[in-house]
């Protein structure tokens, strides 16, 4: 053989050489990847012996999150949210005409041949209402006839009242979300908080003739947030005095974070596995799913039709906060 010969040779024995070496690295890595559980779940729950088991009780609550949710909710950066609602007409006239006319998906399986499970979804609205959105999210739920719990923010509240009447009209519930969501306004002293509330409460009242028939709060930014800004266990005693149920959330479709995003993916399948993903979740834990959606946000509209069918199919039933009866807090030390 050739002194040319044998340099070709020893060159390609080289190179299979180097890719096979290059090819199991690569299978390493892969399959470290494929023994990482996926991050979305780990927002949401923490180990099952750490959780608090509650009563009806209202000094009691049950923990699900885990306490890295003090990110994860990211309703609306503090003081932010009054000028965003100021500018909310120009939001809203990015949304295309089409979407008024989108077409209802189709039933899979007709209702009587649905597998029906034990567990109940607690579908919760925060943020609203929003002049557009709200609208489109009520004709969903109509269509469904599924009653759903609405978090609402007073000043909202005062800017729509046709739309808080016909939330309550039609059956959900109305619950307090603040009357600003202001962080720094609402959670600075336990009077203040007491003010905040009041003028929700007066503010509803005036809308539908009346108090709701059920105290229910959900904290801006979730439970974690008045320990940031206050005094977080004296506003907790004060809801309690004054008879209100407190929920966080159980799942969601992420609506307000996508730092769970995969990069291949588009911001409604992102939503979609987010929220099958923590529903399930609750499902084998066997845990209350509180879900929070917000009917601000356009994304959570155009896949909502899509997630409750889809929800229904697997043989899971609705219903309203009002009739859980439990505060249900992140766990906080």
């Amino acid at each position: 053989m050739t002194t040319c010969n044998k340099a070709i040779r020893n060159f390609v024995l080289y190179i299979l050489t180097l890719a096979s070496i290059l090819a199991i690295i690569s299978s390493c890595y892969s399959n470290s990847d494929n023994s990482k559980p996926q991050s979305s779940i780990s927002h949401f729950y923490q180990d099952s012996s750490r959780e608090e088991i509650g009563t009806s009780s209202l000094d009691e609550t049950v923990s699900y999150i885990d306490s890295s949710a003090d990110e994860l909710s990211n309703e609306t950066s503090p003081g932010d949210l009054e000028s965003s609602y100021e500018s909310e007409s120009s939001v809203e006239s990015d949304i295309s005409s089409e979407s008024d006319t989108s077409p209802e998906f189709e039933t899979s399986i007709e209702e009587s041949q649905r597998p029906k499970k034990d567990n109940i979804l607690y579908l919760t609205f925060d943020d609203g209402p929003h002049s557009k959105n709200t609208v489109k999210v009520l004709d969903i739920l109509k269509k469904h006839n599924i009653k759903a719990t609405f978090f609402i923010i007073g000043d909202c509240a005062k800017r729509y009242p046709k739309l808080v009447k016909r939330i309550y009209d039609e059956g959900h519930v109305i619950a307090s979300h603040s009357m600003s969501h202001n962080y720094y306004r609402l959670y600075e002293t336990v009077e203040d908080f007491e003010a905040d509330l009041k003028k929700w409460e007066e503010t509803i009242k005036t809308i539908i003739g009346k108090e709701p028939e059920t105290h229910i709060f959900r904290f801006p930014g979730g439970s974690s947030t008045p320990y940031q800004y206050g005094p977080a266990e004296d506003i907790i005693k004060a809801l309690k005095k004054q008879n209100y149920y407190m929920y966080d959330w159980t799942a969601a479709n992420g609506d307000k974070w996508r730092d769970d995003m995969k990069p291949e993916e588009t911001v409604d399948e992102y939503l979609k596995r987010l929220l099958l993903e923590t529903v399930h979740y609750c499902d084998y834990k066997k845990k209350p799913c509180i879900i929070l959606m917000h009917d601000s946000v356009n994304e959570t509209v155009d896949m909502l039709d899509w997630a409750l069918t889809e929800l229904e199919d697997e043989g899971y039933s609705f219903d309203t906060l009002a009739n859980l009866n439990k505060s249900y807090l992140f766990p906080h030390k």
